[in-house]
């Protein structure tokens, strides 16, 4: 997984979102540079089945999900979106300086 392109991630599944909500297409305003196509991200979407996604963004997903059929708040969404994806990238940068750092030390 490419942590730069997390942030096309999370914009897609933010429009999967709020299409599904609006019941129409969403694929004219989703990005294809993620690390997932968006046709996976609107199965995912569909299916309300978030576990292929990074662990945050998973749980996010379903929250917002659910956020968005309780109190349609769009917003609201975005936000549990965006942090998720930003903790996804953090921790996954973390883990990479890690392995990196135990490369170094045993060479």
């Amino acid at each position: 997984m490419d942590i730069f392109k997390y942030r096309y991630d999370a914009e897609n599944l933010k429009v999967a979102l709020k299409c599904r909500y609006l019941h129409i297409c969403p694929y004219g305003f989703m990005n294809t540079n993620g690390n997932y196509t968006p046709r996976e991200i609107v199965s995912f979407v569909r299916k309300a089945d978030f576990t292929e996604l990074p662990q945050n963004l998973s749980l996010a997903a379903s929250m917002a999900l659910a956020t968005l059929k309780d109190s349609e708040s769009a917003r609201e969404c975005d936000l549990m979106i965006d942090r998720a994806s930003l903790a996804d990238a953090i921790y996954e940068s973390c883990m990479l300086a890690r392995l990196r750092t135990q490369e170094d030390v045993s060479s």
